[in-house]
């Protein structure tokens, strides 16, 4: 009876503790319904409904154009449909077939339907648009269920490829919704219009890509008609896995060779820019301030030019800061607030304080004097000039350390971070650095507004703002844009623009087309609906 009676305690204990959650998270709920002003209704809904008064519908431009976009959520779709009736729109679709195609399916899946008695009304077409263009077909039947199938009938609407090269003959058998009969190709031995190579790594991709790119810029002599930098795109699945083996190749190529190049689309905290300063020095801010860790925030390009630093100097300063002792931590004070042994010594503060030792003092001072100190070893008669930069670094890190020591609010936050674009970087005034200074810029006021109208007061520590910041400077969504030179850029980026040559790098086995692996309580995985994004599915589109 006791064990039982203690059972019966530890279970009224835990259903207590379970209500006890229950009505935590409906208060939370609650709370947070309160105070974003959430609605029973679905914004969407809402939308709808606010179409229907006249002086709301009024508000509306008189005409709106919709192009580039490979796709459109359904929920977007049922806006679009409802806007519809208030003002004009223009939907621009890519259709790379001229035919009816909604029905056709690929070979297996026609096997499939026939084996279950449902085939009727389906055929396969072209095998390559009917297997790989699953994602344009579900996008083609949400928009013709919601606006109808108005398909174009003139013929010019549709233009085949010139020409009877290998890609004009598959691209227009697409176009016509037709298969290519088994030695029905007539191929030139001139003819690579459509090349395949087997490389056994993604380096050997890239530097056949620069063979084969030299050799077809140098093919024609005509300048008005001759390939240039601009008309070539290197596509791949995985920008931010190519793009270190890009910069390695293509610059590494000697003058005689040498391509124009240029990484589109890659988050910006990737690059040498501002926004990889930003994100390393917020880093820094939040670390245990190591030493190489500081020294190789100072060798960043915008950082090296704000303390007026080269690649000379900076060797030099190297070898000082491991000669002066410094390891790792600000000063006593900080290893303190890691949890850690406050020692001074071997942190940034005592090293820079034998540095300036070292500066005053003569190189046969054996004895501490002063502070108890000794100059670094084997620093002689350094350079005032180069001291100096490396004090005012120390400094600057010092102090941002002090501010971020505590939470701080919105205003602060803005304060703070736009303060250290001019305290630890300089751009070159005719250089891209200007560009994106003042874009990174934007997006940390972006952060800081978004602050502000959460809550002004509410004081943040740097590891919260630093992970809003990262999230905003690593936001793929303004993907590639086309550039003056060759372009390399992600392959869903610009795949509706044209281009004379292109080169699709990356599609090994196992690794394109990607394996979509849902987790367990994926409930869009269990229940899938038409407009569903899918990964795999997009790779093959």
């Amino acid at each position: 009876p006791e064990r039982r009676d203690l059972a019966h305690q530890v279970l009224d204990a835990r259903v207590a503790l379970l209500l006890a959650h229950v009505a935590a998270v409906v208060a939370r709920q609650q709370l947070r319904d309160a105070r974003l002003g959430a609605a029973e209704r679905h914004p969407r809904q809402q939308f709808i409904e606010a179409l229907g008064d006249p002086a709301k519908a009024a508000l509306l431009p008189p005409a709106v154009h919709l192009f580039a976009l490979p796709s459109i959520p359904p929920l977007y779709v049922e806006w679009l449909h409802a806007m519809a009736g208030h003002m004009e729109i223009h939907l621009y679709v890519l259709n790379p077939c001229a035919e009816y195609w909604a029905d056709i399916v690929s070979e297996r899946r026609l096997a499939l339907l026939a084996e279950r008695g449902e085939a009727a009304g389906h055929e396969v077409g072209n095998p390559l648009l009917a297997a790989w263009a699953g994602s344009t077909r579900t996008y083609f039947a949400t928009l013709i269920e919601a606006f109808g199938d108005h398909q174009e009938d003139d013929p010019s609407a549709f233009p085949a490829s010139p020409g009877d090269t290998l890609l004009a003959q598959l691209q227009n058998r697409i176009l016509q919704l037709e298969d290519l009969a088994p030695g029905s190709l007539s191929l030139c031995s001139e003819d690579r219009s459509l090349e395949v190579h087997v490389c056994h790594s993604l380096t050997r991709q890239l530097e056949v890509v620069v063979d084969r790119l030299l050799g077809l810029f140098a093919a024609d002599e005509d300048p008005a008609t001759r390939l240039r930098p601009c008309d070539v795109l290197i596509a791949v699945p995985e920008l931010e896995t190519a793009a270190p083996l890009v910069e390695a190749v293509f610059a590494g190529l000697p003058e005689s060779r040498r391509i124009p190049y240029s990484i589109s689309g890659r988050a910006r905290r990737h690059s040498e820019g501002a926004a990889r300063t930003l994100s390393d020095l917020l880093a820094l801010a939040d670390s245990r301030l190591e030493a190489d860790a500081v020294m190789a925030l100072l060798a960043l390009p915008l950082v090296m030019r704000r303390f007026d630093l080269d690649a000379e100097r900076l060797d030099r300063l190297r070898d000082w800061v491991s000669a002066s002792g410094y390891r790792w931590g600000a000063d006593a004070a900080h290893r303190e607030r890691l949890s850690l042994p406050g020692a001074h010594s071997n942190t940034l503060e005592d090293g820079m304080d034998r540095l300036l030792l070292a500066y005053l003092m003569p190189a046969t001072q054996v004895e501490p004097v002063l502070t108890g100190q000794l100059p670094a070893a084997g620093v002689l008669d350094p350079p005032a000039q180069d001291l100096a930069a490396l004090a005012a670094y120390s400094d600057a890190l010092l102090a941002l350390l002090k501010a971020t020591a505590a939470p701080l609010d919105a205003s602060s936050w803005a304060t703070l971070l736009d303060g250290l674009f001019d305290g630890f970087m300089a751009a070159q005034t005719n250089g891209s650095d200007l560009e994106e200074l003042a874009q990174t810029r934007s997006t940390v006021r972006d952060v800081c507004a978004a602050m502000r109208r959460a809550d002004a007061t509410v004081a943040r520590p740097l590891s919260v703002v630093r992970a809003a910041l990262e999230a905003a400077l690593t936001d793929p969504a303004r993907g590639g844009v086309p550039t003056g030179s060759v372009t390399v850029a992600a392959l869903s980026s610009l795949r509706g623009l044209p281009f004379r040559v292109i080169c699709i790098l990356g599609l090994d086995d196992g690794v394109f087309p990607h394996v979509d692996r849902p987790a367990d309580f994926d409930l869009m995985a269990q229940v899938p609906r038409p407009g569903d994004r899918q990964r795999r599915a997009d790779d093959r589109n």
